[in-house]
Formats: structure tokens, C-alpha cells, sequence
């Protein structure tokens, strides 16, 4: 029977707690917590909002469609490429943000990619053979098919 009291007077204490914690919560004058904020509501016919690329597109300047068209091309030809050469090999390629100069400002037409590559079944050669061979025929390839492309390759292991 002791035990039952100390565990009624244990759950006692912490609903008086709990119910202290929400009455000087009620009486701090802190705005209540909205769920969203108004500058994170986006409206539905917001370009955010486009289901496709396409959709995207129709809200962009002619001048940045056409940029980004051009861009498309390039990249699926660097691509189909480097899937050519290393297909069972590349897990992914992916476009990476725009990276500063040393003087800390933006390169323009830089383009700049990322290649991952499945190292796993690599037994002739070292780890670090393999990635500098694959960074200078896959940054040939990136050579050729844009002067701007930067091309970083990354191994698995």
C-alpha cells in the first residue's frame, strides 16, 4: 500500500508542475508561436510552387530560359559521356552551387559539377591512383564538352 501512495503523490507533484509550467507561459507576454510565418506562405501561382520545370520556365525572363536551355544541353552531353566511358562505375552527377574565387567573389560562368564514383570493384591500383586517373579523364571530358565546367571527382571508399 505504501508504494501506491508514493506513486500517487510522484503523479500528483508533476501535474502540479505541468500545470505551473502552462500558467506562466500564459503570463509571459511572448507572442504565441504562429505554425507558419507569413513570409513562408507562398501562393499557389508563385513560380515556388511549379510542379515542373517547365512551369518554372514559363515564369523566368526569355533571355534566362534560353541561358538554361543551352545549360541543359551541356550537361546532359557531359553525361552521357562520362556514362559512356564509366557506366557501371558513376552513381551520380550532380551540379553544385557556385564556388568563390580566392578574392572571395563569384565566378560567373562557372559551372560547377560533381562526379561520384563506385570504387569497390578497384583492386589493380590504389585508392588515390584511381581517383587522380578518373579526375583527369572525366575533367577531359568536362574540358571538352564546356571550358567552364569545374568537375570534382569523388570516390566511394
Amino acid at each position: 500500500m505504501a508504494k501506491n501512495d508514493k506513486s500517487e503523490k510522484k503523479e500528483q507533484k508533476e501535474h502540479k508542475e505541468s500545470r505551473e509550467a502552462k500558467e506562466s507561459a500564459k503570463e509571459s507576454k511572448e507572442p504565441a508561436k504562429q505554425p507558419y510565418a507569413k513570409q513562408d506562405y507562398v501562393s499557389p501561382s508563385s513560380p515556388l510552387q511549379a510542379t515542373s520545370m517547365e512551369d518554372m520556365k514559363k515564369h523566368l525572363p526569355k533571355d534566362v530560359q534560353e541561358k538554361l536551355d543551352e545549360l541543359k544541353e551541356k550537361l546532359d552531353k557531359f553525361q552521357k559521356e562520362v556514362l559512356k566511358k564509366f557506366d557501371k562505375y558513376v552513381m551520380g552527377i550532380a551540379l553544385l552551387p557556385p564556388q568563390k574565387d580566392k578574392d572571395g567573389n563569384l565566378e560567373k560562368d562557372a559551372v560547377n559539377l560533381l562526379v561520384l564514383v563506385d570504387d569497390s570493384d578497384s583492386q589493380k591500383m590504389s585508392k588515390f591512383e584511381l581517383k587522380d586517373k578518373l579526375s583527369v579523364i572525366i575533367g577531359k571530358i568536362g574540358e571538352e564538352t564546356d571550358k567552364n565546367f569545374r568537375v570534382q571527382t569523388i570516390i566511394l571508399s
